[in-house]
Formats: C-alpha cells, structure tokens, sequence
C-alpha cells in the first residue's frame, strides 16, 4: 500500500497532511476542495477552514500557512468515495461508477492503484 502523500498524488495535501494530518485533511478536501483558498493570520470561529476541521486545525494551518493560497484538490473525495464503498458494501464495480460518477475503467484504475496491482477484470464483485 502507498503512503498518504502518493497515495491522494498532491504536494498540497500532503503539505497540509503534515501540519493537521490525513484525517483532517481529508475532511478539509472534502468541505472545500476545489477552491483557492487564502489563510489569514488567525482564523475565527466562523472561518470555512475551522467549520471544516475545528478551531485546533485551524489554528495550527493559520500558524503554519498564513498569508498564502491553497489551492485545495477536489479529486480526493470522489477517489475517497470510491474506496470507502469498496471498504463497507457489496456494491459491484459498476454500481460503485454509477454512484461516485466514475467510468467502470476509473473505478477498475483506483482499486488496483489502491492494491498495488492489477484487479480482475471479469470479478465485479470487489469483496
């Protein structure tokens, strides 16, 4: 299996994986992925980043990134998406594109990227 910064393929993410962490990085990308972001100085209470990851989150990405832009990447949370159903269903793979917005062959791409191989292409059962 590849590490978190290979693994989601962003040098932003993996920035900011090492400031907060994956999970609350993940939660951020999810929130306000897609967007340029800038950080202020201090974020309050009411801040898309701190609705998004909690004021200690926050306050660590404001102390660390201040005055910059993120440009956040929204392709995390569908590729997410697709991994988490494959973790907690019984979905078929074409079931899994049709629900994450994904051609079959994506879906085929990102479970063998995830094994660190190729997946059968005649096994739509992913379990």
């Amino acid at each position: 299996m590849r590490g978190p910064g290979s693994y989601h393929g962003s040098d932003i993410f993996q920035a900011v994986a090492d400031v907060i962490g994956v999970e609350a990085t993940e939660k951020l990308c999810r929130a306000l992925g897609g967007t340029r972001l800038y950080v202020p100085a201090t974020i309050g209470a009411h801040h898309p980043i701190a609705v998004a990851v909690g004021p200690e989150s926050a306050a660590k990405i404001a102390d660390h990134f201040h005055r910059t832009v993120l440009a956040l990447p929204k392709g995390l949370s569908r590729r997410e998406r697709v991994l988490e159903l494959r973790r907690t269903t019984e979905m078929t793979v074409q079931e899994i594109a049709l629900a994450t917005d994904y051609t079959e062959a994506g879906v085929y791409k990102i479970l063998a990227e995830e094994r660190g191989g190729q997946l059968d292409l005649f096994n739509t059962r992913i379990r």
